[in-house]
């Protein structure tokens, strides 16, 4: 082999030279080793020699033994000394065998071999015999391990000397006589070995009395029907003899690891527990009939050599050919059982056939598969065999095949207890071995496996006991068919996941969803009757009510599995599948426990778990039943309501009986009434049954009750009204009809959400079947209204009188945002707009009278015309309302104006509702009182529109009148010769200074529109003009023509402008910044006037150094600007949200106020920094030139602007104020707009100041008006966003409000406006007092300036106080 493998290495390194050298020195040795071989064969001769020279050594050793010998024993004891000569005795007798086949041959060129092979081993048998008697555990046993090795070693000797002659007839016949005699002698040192070591004798006597009761079971003959009781008996003996095996089988293990000379009581009693077992098992020995055997000759070949491979008389060489045959044989029996399967007539047998035939396919590709391993091959032919069985009897009658598989389980049951015997055989054997060896690891494992493979013997012959107890074939059965049925349902569970819902059935069904759900309470109930029985019937019975469980579980399974095709709700599918797969694994647990109570009925434990197992039965069966139940009740209601719907609408099939007109006791008022309340009820149904559709499907069947629950009194009403009105009966049927066929589609569509409830489109269809129904409402009430045409009137001009409060509230909003852009036609003065609102007012009220008088009576046409009458009234008082306040410059007085205009309107609105009221109900003190109420309520606001109108024109007027007034006398002042005689400088200075300050005082009341300080004001200026005009006259008297003339003509320039100033006053609105900026252009005029005069004034005598003002305005101008951006930047500072807040609110209300509030601070941050740039730029063109310092040159400008840098820092922190309030939602969006609208004038008041005196031009004038720009778009951005966000959201609001309030409002449409008739009064008195709060706010201010005002001033000024006190 080392050449071989030399050389193999050689060819594959052919110049590697280790390789040649090692290939080399290889050949040599064979060569050798050749050379020894030839001479040693031929010396050997027939073998004579080495049998006399073998004899001779053997008695030379025999010599040895002896009682006494001196022997090594180093760690050995007895046992192992007895079994290592155990051992060796019986290889010697084993090689005298050899030995004697040998020295019988005609050729014994190898017995010298033999001769001297036994010879060799000779010594070590001596010594080992020596070294056992020394370990013997007594004399006795000590003499008789020598006086049988003696022997032993005397019959081997003379079995070689008579090897010589044994090819001889007379040689033969006494050397076989030896070789008998040997094995007598070896197993007699046996027999004495195993008496003197411990547990072996026990050992011994335990494998013969095992396999004595094997013989005995395999000797039994075939067993007579000794009756069930008789079985019944063994097989409780069997159980007992099992656990006492079982039991003894522990102690075995535990002691032959610990104290293995000991073991030997345990194993006799184990062995005699299995000697039971064995004997018990034979009543069971029977042979299965071969009555019903099919005769085909394949069958019966493949039977054939199945049983030859399960004996193992099928040699190795044989398996491929025994393979083939089987194959053959078993394609054959398949194609002959198909063929008779086409011609069986019950389709059940059929089914069962082709099943089998599948499973015999199956089996032969696992025995190719296993072809090639010996016991999984012989597995694989017994599975085949059994799957040819069970071919054989798919054909056989059930009672038969029931008998057949009886026998078969009895025949399982003897050849398991044959197995237990032939294992426990071996186990003791390897416990033999342990004795002698117990620490030997091979051992151990041995000992270690054969315990184990015992230990699942034993299960394995429990399980055979239990499946010949009756009905024990049956519960396994059933365990393997819901096994099925659990397996079934967890992949439909998957499928119904994954979305297979087609892959739950081959077939779909046609069943309903409630028809499985009847007809799975129905099997659900037989279910928890026969499984409530399972425990009480006997064993013989347990059998056959087993199956019928097995029966109902799979008819069960399938139902759900249509009931889960019925409903595309995945919850409820998976509900349905979980729900069953729960009750079947409950059943099958509950099977476990009965076929383990039935087959050891005396054991209290099982009994025990039998009765918790019928426990959760019922448990889960009542949940499943329960589950379904409801679903049931709520279709059978639904079905309940559609039918009532049903006998309704065969009403209208046919021509519908009316009742006797004389007979009816409703007027058609009354009836419309019924319905109004009826369909009321109907759309609040409808929105509750859409909710529950969504949420609570179980609640379908009760709402659907509700919502039919009116019918028969709509039915009623339309009768009634279609006999007060035929003229209208045809659309009423038609109306009702197509109400009752939508509620009846909507209430179908529910019940099948009830049944599947996650159905998308069931969904959409229920909610399209809602607006039908909506529709169809919708209809049947226009159906009665148009009948009722005074009505009709009504409501339209409820509409109508709504658009003019929509309108009127839209232009409240623009004048409170400053936005009012009304055309004025040419000739309209605010004198002729009151008189045509009088008109209107009084019209209206007329038309009132006649509304309140018609509702006392039954015309519902005079109703109708008043009604529209009134709505006409109001469009007219509308139209002139908004012309008059497009004339009135107070933005509050236009608010409260249009307020109470609308609020009028409003009003008219709630007296058409309360006339229609009592009109249909004349009798109802209720009704007649809230018409009562409401006349009262007209005429207080009307009354309140017509004094707050008065008031504001009689304000407005007073001021216009009072500018005219101061206008002509300016211009007589101006063509005036009069003077004041003695008059100075300093005294036309002074009148000078009163000029500028009423200029000045003017402009600040006509921005505030605060007529009083207009009037005043206008007041101070005439007079001070004349005061001028007189003063200049006496002080120039004596100073050149030059000087004279052209102080007059500068003074005569002031008056003009002045004049001018008047006039644009008059047409000053707060929300037209073109009147602003020419209001501040004029004042800028007036200022440039009167700074001309001062110049001409100096040249007077004594004139000379006289300035205007006082005071040192620049620092105070530049305090007062950089006082109001600190105070803009801490407002800044204080908004009550972060920046990151205002990020998070975003899209909402309080966000875009907040956002747009900031970017107002900052601009206005930047208008003011803009303006104290153009300041400073002033000052510095002043010092550098003291004739052009402007606070010099004009002092009033300057007050009017130290005036609007505090104006501007007062609005910027209430605009914080209002915006940090809003975003709290603690008031409204409208106060941030106002707060913003009045920084907008604010800051145009800076802006005209900071520009009157400085150069257009300049980079400080660029950024000045940049800010102003600025502040504007922020401000407009404010509005306007505030305005995209309120929309926004009520959009969103719109958005989620569900289809059931698009019903509601429809029907509570009438209803709901009176209630917002009451809100909107309350908004406007609540936004009048807020008008009022405004108006009074800007006065601080004032009061200062008219304190610091010179002396000198307020003396030309009558001492008068030129501010009304404020606050």
């Amino acid at each position: 082999q080392s050449l071989i493998d030399a050389a193999k290495n050689m060819v594959n390194n052919p110049t590697d030279p280790q390789i040649a050298n090692s290939l080399r020195s290889r050949g040599g040795a064979l060569s050798q080793s050749m050379n020894k071989v030839i001479p040693a064969a031929r010396s050997a001769g027939s073998g004579i020699q080495e049998c006399d020279q073998a004899a001779a050594a053997v008695m030379k050793e025999a010599t040895k033994l002896s009682i006494s010998a001196i022997v090594s024993i180093e760690d050995k004891n007895f046992p192992q000394c007895a079994q290592a000569l155990g051992q060796m005795a019986r290889a010697i007798s084993a090689a005298l065998v050899q030995l004697s086949q040998l020295a019988k041959a005609t050729n014994r060129e190898n017995l010298g071999m033999a001769a001297n092979s036994i010879a060799s081993n000779m010594p070590r048998l001596v010594t080992t015999a020596n070294a056992a008697s020394a370990l013997a555990p007594t004399t006795q046993a000590r003499s008789n391990i020598i006086d049988n090795a003696k022997k032993v070693t005397e019959i081997v000797a003379k079995s070689l000397i008579q090897a010589k002659i044994a090819n001889t007839p007379q040689g033969a016949t006494g050397f076989d006589s030896l070789i008998e005699i040997s094995k007598t002698t070896v197993n007699t040192l046996l027999e004495a070995l195993d008496t003197a070591t411990p547990a072996q004798q026990d050992l011994t006597e335990s494998i013969k009395l095992i396999s004595q009761s094997i013989i005995n079971l395999n000797q039994s003959e075939k067993a007579i029907d000794v009756g069930p009781a008789t079985r019944t008996r063994n097989l409780k003996e069997i159980n007992t003899s099992t656990k006492v095996f079982a039991d003894s089988l522990g102690k075995i293990i535990t002691c032959a690891r610990t104290n293995p000379e000991k073991v030997g009581p345990l194993v006799v009693s184990a062995a005699q527990a299995i000697s039971n077992i064995l004997q018990f098992v034979q009543v069971f020995n029977e042979e299965v009939s071969n009555e019903n055997e099919p005769t085909d000759p394949n069958y019966v070949k493949l039977r054939s050599i199945a049983k030859r491979v399960a004996e193992g008389s099928v040699p190795a060489t044989e398996t491929m050919n025994a393979l083939r045959e089987i194959a053959l044989a078993s394609q054959e029996v398949m194609n002959t059982f198909k063929t008779l399967a086409q011609t069986e007539s019950d389709p059940n047998v059929q089914k069962l056939m082709l099943t089998c035939c599948t499973n015999i396919g199956t089996a032969r590709a696992k025995l190719a598969q296993a072809s090639r391993d010996p016991a999984q091959f012989k597995t694989a032919v017994a599975d085949l065999d059994q799957k040819a069985v069970e071919l054989a009897r798919s054909r056989v009658s059930p009672s038969a095949a029931n008998a057949v598989a009886i026998v078969e389980q009895r025949k399982q049951l003897v050849a398991v207890a044959k197995e237990v015997g032939e294992v426990s055989t071996n186990l003791v054997d390897v416990v033999k071995q342990l004795v002698a060896n117990p620490k030997d690891r091979n051992i151990l494992t041995l000992f270690a496996t054969s315990s184990k493979t015992l230990g699942e013997t034993l299960k394995n012959l429990l399980t055979a006991a239990k499946q010949v107890t009756p009905g024990q074939k049956e519960c396994s059965e059933t365990i393997e068919g819901i096994q099925n049925v659990v397996d079934d349902m967890g992949s439909a569970s998957i499928n119904v996941t994954v979305g297979l819902i087609d892959a739950l059935l081959e077939t779909p069904t046609l069943k309903t969803f409630q028809q499985c759900q009847e007809e799975m309470a129905a099997i659900a109930n037989q279910l928890a009757n026969s499984t409530s029985l399972v425990g009480a019937v006997s064993s013989d019975e347990v059998g056959q009510i087993v199956t019928t469980i097995k029966s109902q579980i799979i008819q069960l399974a399938q139902v759900a599995k249509e009931l889960a095709t019925t409903t595309t709700d995945i919850n409820l599918q998976q509900e349905t599948i979980n729900s069953v797969k729960n009750v079947a694994e409950a059943t099958q647990s509950l099977i476990i426990a009965v076929k383990n109570a039935s087959a050891e009925p005396e054991e209290i434990k099982l009994q025990d778990e039998l009765a918790k197992a019928q426990e959760e039965m019922q448990k889960v069966i009542s949940t499943l039943v329960q589950a379904h139940s409801l679903t049931t009740v709520v279709v059978r209601e639904c079905e309940e309501s559609i039918s009532t719907i049903n006998n309704i609408l065969s009403q209208f099939s046919s021509t519908v009986v009316l009742p006797n007109p004389t007979t009816i006791t409703k007027t058609y008022q009354q009836a419309q009434e019924e319905l109004n309340q009826i369909t009321k009820q109907i759309a609040t149904a409808l929105a509750t049954l859409v909710s529950v559709a969504r949420t609570r499907p179980d609640e379908i069947g009760s709402v659907s009750k509700q919502i039919i629950s009116g019918l028969p009194l709509l039915l009623d009403s339309l009768k009634t009204a279609a006999v007060t009105q035929p003229t209208i009966q045809n659309r009423l049927f038609t109306s009702t009809a197509q109400l009752s066929t939508s509620l009846r589609n909507i209430i179908d569509c529910s019940k099948q959400i009830a049944t599947d409830p996650k159905n998308s489109k069931l969904q959409s269809s229920l909610f399209l079947q809602f607006k039908e129904v909506s529709e169809a409402i919708t209809s049947l009430i226009a159906a009665f209204r148009e009948g009722a045409t005074g009505y009709r009137a009504c409501d339209s001009a409820f509409e109508d009188i709504n658009q003019v409060v929509q309108e009127l509230g839209s232009i409240s909003l623009f004048a409170a945002s400053g936005q009012l852009n009304i055309v004025i036609p040419p000739g309209v003065t605010l004198d002729t707009c009151q008189t045509e609102v009088d008109k209107n007012i009084t019209q209206l009220t007329s038309a009132t009278v006649k509304l309140t008088q018609s509702a006392a009576t039954n015309n519902q046409n005079e109703l109708g015309i008043n009604a529209t009458n009134i709505a006409s009234l109001n469009n007219k008082l509308s139209e002139s309302v908004k012309l008059a306040v497009a004339l009135l410059p107070d933005v509050f007085a236009q608010q409260d104006i249009l307020s109470r205009s609308k609020t009028v309107a409003i009003v008219s609105q709630q007296l058409i509702l309360a006339s229609k009221d009592r009109q249909a109900n004349p009798n109802n003190a209720e009704a007649i009182d809230t018409l009562n109420r409401t006349n009262q309520l007209f005429v207080e606001q009307k009354q309140g529109l017509i004094d707050s109108l008065q008031q504001a024109s009689a304000e407005v007027l007073r001021g216009l009148r009072e500018l005219e007034k101061s206008k002509q006398s300016i211009l007589a002042a101006i063509n005036s010769k009069d003077s004041k005689a003695g008059a100075t400088a300093e005294d036309v200075v002074i009148a000078l200074r009163s000029v500028a300050t009423s200029a000045a005082t003017l402009v600040s009341g006509a921005s505030c529109q605060k007529i009083d300080e207009i009037v005043q004001a206008s007041q101070d200026a005439t007079f001070s003009i004349v005061n001028l005009f007189t003063a200049a006259r006496g002080a120039a008297q004596s100073v050149p023509d030059k000087l004279r003339q052209d102080l007059t003509q500068s003074i005569s320039a002031t008056a003009n402008s002045t004049i001018n100033l008047f006039e644009s006053v008059k047409t000053l609105r707060q929300e037209d910044l073109q009147s602003q900026k020419k209001v501040a252009e004029n004042q800028s005029i007036v200022a440039d006037k009167v700074s001309d005069v001062l110049n001409f004034a100096r040249q007077l005598p004594g004139g000379a150094g006289l300035e205007l003002e006082e005071n040192d305005l620049e620092k105070l101008a530049e305090k007062e600007l950089l006082s109001a951006a600190a105070a803009i930047e801490s407002a800044a500072k204080r908004m009550l949200p972060k920046s990151d807040v205002i990020e998070s609110l975003k899209g909402e209300i309080g966000g875009a106020i907040l956002e747009g509030a900031l970017q107002i601070t900052d601009a206005t941050k930047r208008l003011v920094q803009a303006a104290t740039a153009v300041q400073r730029e002033l000052v510095a063109q002043g010092r550098a030139s003291k004739n052009v310092n402007p606070y010099k040159k004009d002092p009033a400008w300057a007050q009017g602007l130290i005036s609007a840098a505090k104006a501007v820092a007062a609005t910027t922190e209430d605009l914080i104020i209002a915006a940090s309030e809003a975003a709290k939602k603690n008031v409204g969006e409208e106060v941030v707009i106002a707060a913003a609208r009045t920084i907008a004038g604010a800051t145009a008041r800076l802006v005209a100041a900071s520009r009157a005196k400085a150069d257009p031009n300049s980079a400080s004038q660029r950024r000045l008006t940049e800010a102003a720009k600025a502040v504007a778009e922020a401000t407009a951005g404010l509005a306007n966003a505030t305005k995209a966000a309120q929309e926004k959201e009520e959009e969103e609001k719109a958005g989620t409000q569900s289809s059931a309030a698009y019903a509601a409002s429809r029907i509570k449409e009438l209803e709901q406006r009176a209630q917002i008739v009451k809100l909107e009064m309350m908004l406007e008195k609540e936004r009048k007092k807020l008008g009022q709060i405004n108006k009074e706010e800007y006065s601080s201010s004032v009061n200062k300036q008219a304190t610091n005002a010179p002396a000198a001033v307020t003396t030309s000024a009558g001492a008068r106080n030129l501010r009304p006190a404020k606050k």
